[in-house]
């Protein structure tokens, strides 16, 4: 009888009750409420100037230099 009683009050202990939860959810809302947030024509624009300003030093834009070009085939001579 002990045995059981002090199982159910160590599983009741650990199992979080319904207004912990609801404080949780409460909380998250409320910092996600807060975030300031901006408009995605904003957004787009600054991001296409951005891309426009960086694009000479992208590699994935401009693609390497043939000096630079670690996976250019190299040179051989050969002899007939």
């Amino acid at each position: 009888m002990f045995r059981e009683e002090f199982t159910a009050q160590v599983f009741t202990c650990r199992k979080p009750s319904e207004m912990d939860n609801i404080k949780t959810t409460t909380e998250q809302l409320r910092n996600e409420a807060n975030i300031q947030r901006k408009k995605v024509s904003e957004v787009s624009k600054e991001l296409l100037e951005f891309c426009e300003k960086n694009k000479g030093v992208d590699m994935l834009v401009s693609g390497p230099s043939d000096q630079h070009n670690p996976f250019q085939e190299k040179k051989s001579c050969s002899v007939l």
